[in-house]
C-alpha cells in the first residue's frame, strides 16, 4: 500500500506542487542494543513507488513501550529501563520498524544481602567474612571503593577492605571486639563506584557479642572444711537460639565441690539465674586456708553456636582450714598401772591430723627393768591415722 505526500517544487519563477506516493519506510539500524541511559538516532529511509528516496516526509514516531525505550519526533531513542521495545516510523499506511533492546548498565551486586558476626565477649574475635562483588549489568565496572558507616558515634569496630577497584573483587569484613561488652552492634558497609549512574549498594552488618554472668554472694566464695556452703548465681546475658549448656568444674575436689555440675539454659529461661552450691571438704590436714579455682564454661558441642566463643569464667574458692597442728593424741584408761606379777594395761595413740605419707612411731620403756611395752613401733597411714 502506498501513501501519497505533496511535495512543493520550485524552478526559477515557477512553483508547483507534485503528489508523490510513499512505497516503503526503512529504519536503520533495524536492531540495536542500548544500555539504560544511552541514546541512538534511528535513520528513516523513505522511497516512492519508483524507488526514489524522498526527503522531508513528516513521519510519526512511536514506541511500543515508552517506559523501556522512548522516541522523540526526530527518531532519537533513549533507553529507560531493561526490556525490549518496537520503534515505528509511520506515514499513512507505510511503516518502518526497528527493535530496541535495553540492558542495564554497570551495577554493583553482592554475594549476600547482609552479614552477621557472632563472638563471645572477652573472647577471640569472630572469623572474617568475604563478600564477593560482581557486575549485575553490562559494560565495565571500575572505580570501586568501600566505606563503613555507624548509626551513632560508637566505637568503630568494623574494618572493610576491598581487594580491587574493578569487578570481580572481594570485600573482607573483620571485627575488632577488644573491650566491647555483651550486646548487639550494627554498621553499614557502602560499596560504591566513581562511575556516573552506578548506584551504591549497602551491606548491613550485625555484630552480636554473647556472654554469661557469674555473681558471687557477698562478692566472694568462702567455705569451711566443716562442710559449710556458699552459692553462686549464673545467668546468660542474651537470648540464645537453642539451648546453652554450661559445665561447672572444681579445681580440687579435696578442698571444695560444686553442684550441680551442669547448667542448662533455654530460650524460655535464659534470663533466670541458676544457683551453684559450693561445699567445703575436710581433708584432715593442717594445710592452712586453701584457694582453688572453680571453672564455669560453655559446652560448645552441645550449645548454641553463637555462644561457643565465650571464654570460661574462673571463680576463686577459699576453703578455711579447721585442722590442728601435727601432733599425737594419747588416751589412757584412767592411769596406766601394771603389777610386778605381770599384769598389763594399755593406752591408745593417734595422730591429730592426716599425714601426707606414712608416719612411724617408736615406743620405748623408760625402765625396761620395771615395765616393757609392745609393740615397739606404730605405723600410721593416710587411711588409719
Amino acid at each position: 500500500m502506498c501513501a501519497s505526500v505533496l511535495l512543493a517544487l520550485q524552478a526559477c519563477t515557477d512553483r508547483s506542487v507534485v503528489e508523490v506516493f510513499v512505497a516503503s519506510i526503512t529504519l536503520s539500524p533495524v536492531s540495536v542494543t542500548l544500555v539504560v541511559g544511552e541514546e541512538v538516532d534511528l535513520v528513516a529511509t523513505v522511497v516512492d513507488e519508483t524507488e526514489q528516496e524522498l526527503n522531508a516526509v513528516p513521519l510519526t514516531w512511536t514506541s511500543s513501550a515508552p517506559s523501556i525505550a522512548e522516541v522523540d519526533g526526530d527518531g532519537l531513542v533513549r533507553g529507560r529501563s531493561e526490556g525490549t521495545a518496537r520503534i515505528e516510523a509511520d506515514f499513512g499506511g507505510a511503516t518502518g520498524a526497528a527493535t530496541v533492546r535495553v540492558v542495564p548498565g554497570p551495577g554493583i551486586e553482592l554475594s549476600q544481602s547482609q552479614a552477621e558476626m557472632f563472638a563471645g565477649a572477652g573472647g577471640t574475635p569472630p572469623p572474617s567474612q568475604i563478600v564477593h562483588v560482581t557486575n549485575i549489568g553490562t559494560g565495565a565496572l571500575t572505580g570501586l571503593h568501600v566505606d563503613v558507616e555507624y548509626p551513632s558515634e560508637e566505637v568503630h569496630w568494623l574494618e572493610a577492605e576491598i581487594s580491587g577497584t574493578s569487578v570481580p573483587t572481594t570485600v573482607v569484613l573483620s571485627a575488632d571486639t577488644e573491650g566491647l561488652d555483651v550486646g548487639v552492634r550494627t554498621a553499614t558497609v557502602m560499596i560504591s563506584s566513581s562511575m556516573p549512574d552506578v548506584p551504591a549498594v549497602e551491606l548491613p552488618v550485625t555484630l552480636e557479642l554473647t556472654g554469661f554472668s557469674v555473681l558471687e554472694s557477698g562478692g566472694s566464695t568462702v567455705v569451711a572444711e566443716a562442710g559449710t556452703t556458699d552459692t553462686l548465681s549464673v545467668v546468660l546475658d542474651s537470648e540464645p537460639d537453642t539451648d546453652v549448656i554450661l559445665t561447672v568444674m572444681g579445681g580440687d575436689a579435696g578442698e571444695a565441690v560444686a553442684s550441680p555440675s551442669t547448667l542448662t539454659f533455654t530460650r524460655d529461661d535464659w534470663s533466670v539465674a541458676q544457683a551453684v552450691t559450693v561445699r567445703g571438704i575436710d581433708d584432715f590436714t593442717d594445710d592452712g586456708d586453701q584457694v582453688t579455682t572453680l571453672t564455669i564454661a560453655v559446652v560448645a558441642e552441645a550449645s548454641d553456636d553463637h555462644f561457643d566463643g565465650i571464654p570460661p569464667h574462673a571463680v576463686d574458692v577459699t576453703t578455711t582450714d579447721d585442722d590442728e597442728a601435727p601432733g599425737l593424741v594419747i588416751t589412757e584408761t584412767e592411769d596406766t598401772e601394771v603389777g610386778e606379777d605381770g599384769s598389763t594395761d594399755s593406752f591408745t595413740v593417734a595422730l591429730t591430723t592426716r599425714p601426707g605419707t606414712d608416719v612411724l612411731l617408736t615406743v620405748t620403756s623408760g625402765d625396761p627393768g620395771e615395765a616393757a611395752v609392745t609393740p615397739s613401733t606404730l605405723t600410721f597411714t593416710t587411711n588409719n591415722w
